[in-house]
């Protein structure tokens, strides 16, 4: 456990005074989410809503997961009544989110949504989110058929899962670098859809950057030294760290017209179900690439559910309404409607195949099937991280010196795990 950091006695105050005010005639609410270039997307489903229910106004805004600026905003009395958020423990034991147990209890959607999506959005005993928006099977290996036909290389079986070994020997056979040190083609570029993040590296060795049951750091176990010494050998095959960044330039690293895999300047990427839309509207078909496991260590099928959840600030005067807004967002009606315009699962309520055959794309079917057939699936009831963010910052930070040649693994990863033990021995409770 760890204890309170974030809040002062003022929010929570505020929190407590504001829980009701006096009714208007209409109920106006606003909901926060990431995603700018979709939030007409999402505005549009709530017009749906308001229709139904004239006497409630929704407004759907952007607003980057800033924890400070939601803060802010609450302590103001300008802040959301809804957040599309991860779980952040901090904030709610800080009071900044309302238990939705209460209401869930009278509600379709413990029943609809998969059970072991649910622990995911608990702390302590009481849940605090609906798995609801930009949800699914996160972890896939994504392969260009072109380029491994060029390369006269045998594309991995759907079902197959690559070692460290013959992942790298994949990467350096699909690589081209020239005896001037230019680079022309590269097999994996490890930040790519953010697959240099310490999370995918975990997976792919089965170990965790934090013990979150002892409150022990480790950055620098065995593997995760093994996982860093891997992406050390994939810039050396690839020509170096300068080398590569100079052949990827300025190719978009997420899946697009100008992205590295669309345009076959690099043969891999891991990424989740969400690039299956991406790439199409990039310009590839469904037979122009495949996805099958992610490689492991030891030949284990693993998988990942990451998503976002719907939360109720604790001083939101109109919580049952928003308790039905997030409801109908959550539905299968309102997931199949997201579904159609983003591709995106959310929640994967059961009544979202009643709208939408989520099936029709063979790729999105691997990964949907993936959740079925996994020996391991990270990030369904995994314990809420609160050293998520630094986690990742470290790790970053000790990535760049890595592939840099500054240091080497060892003293990267020693720093860094003696950086965040500190930390989490300043926050844990004994």
């Amino acid at each position: 456990m760890f204890k309170k950091t974030l809040l002062i006695g003022l929010m929570l105050s505020f929190i407590v005074g504001a829980g009701v005010v006096q009714a208007t005639e209409k109920i106006h609410l606003t909901i926060w989410s990431d995603w700018s270039g979709n939030i007409p997307i999402f505005q549009e489903l709530m017009n749906i809503y308001m229709e139904r229910n004239p006497h409630v106004e929704i407004t759907w805004e952007w607003s980057f997961g800033d924890h400070d600026k939601l803060v802010m905003s609450v302590i103001s009395g300008t802040g959301p009544d809804i957040v599309c958020y991860g779980l952040v423990p901090e904030l709610i034991e800080d009071g900044m989110f309302e238990p939705l147990d209460k209401y869930l209890a009278n509600s379709v959607l413990m029943e609809d949504i998969p059970p072991n999506l649910w622990p995911k959005t608990q702390w302590k005993g009481q849940t605090y989110g609906v798995p609801a928006i930009e949800g699914g099977p996160g972890w896939g290996l994504f392969y260009n058929k072109d380029r491994f036909g060029r390369a006269a290389l045998p594309t991995p079986g759907p079902d197959e899962v690559l070692s460290i070994d013959d992942f790298l020997a994949l990467h350096a056979k699909l690589s081209n670098v020239g005896p001037d040190g230019v680079v022309t083609e590269l097999g994996f570029y490890p930040p790519e859809t953010n697959g240099h993040h310490y999370t995918r590296w975990e997976a792919f060795y089965n170990v965790k950057a934090v013990d979150l049951v002892n409150g022990k750091a480790q950055l620098d176990h065995p593997r995760m030294l093994a996982a860093a010494e891997t992406l050390m050998r994939i810039y050396e095959i690839g020509g170096g760290r300068q080398a590569m960044l100079e052949f990827v330039g300025s190719s978009s690293l997420w899946p697009s017209m100008q992205s590295l895999f669309v345009t076959g300047k690099t043969a891999m990427m891991h990424a989740g179900y969400w690039a299956v839309s991406s790439l199409e509207s990039g310009g590839m078909s469904v037979d122009d690439y495949g996805v099958t496991w992610s490689p492991n260590i030891d030949g284990l099928k693993v998988q990942n559910y990451s998503g976002w959840q719907l939360l109720i600030l604790s001083n939101c005067a109109h919580k049952e309404e928003a308790f039905k807004v997030v409801e109908f967002i959550a539905s299968g009606e309102g997931q199949a409607y997201i579904f159609e315009k983003l591709s995106w699962l959310g929640g994967m309520p059961r009544s979202l195949f009643d709208y939408v055959d989520v099936y029709a794309n063979p790729q999105i079917a691997w990964f949907l099937n993936s959740m079925f057939t996994a020996d391991n699936t990270s990030g369904v009831a995994d314990l809420p991280n609160p050293y998520y963010n630094l986690t990742a910052q470290l790790w970053q930070d000790a990535f760049l010196k890595i592939t840099s040649g500054e240091q080497s693994p060892v003293q990267a990863l020693q720093e860094a795990n003696r950086l965040l033990q500190l930390e989490i021995d300043a926050t844990w409770e004994k």
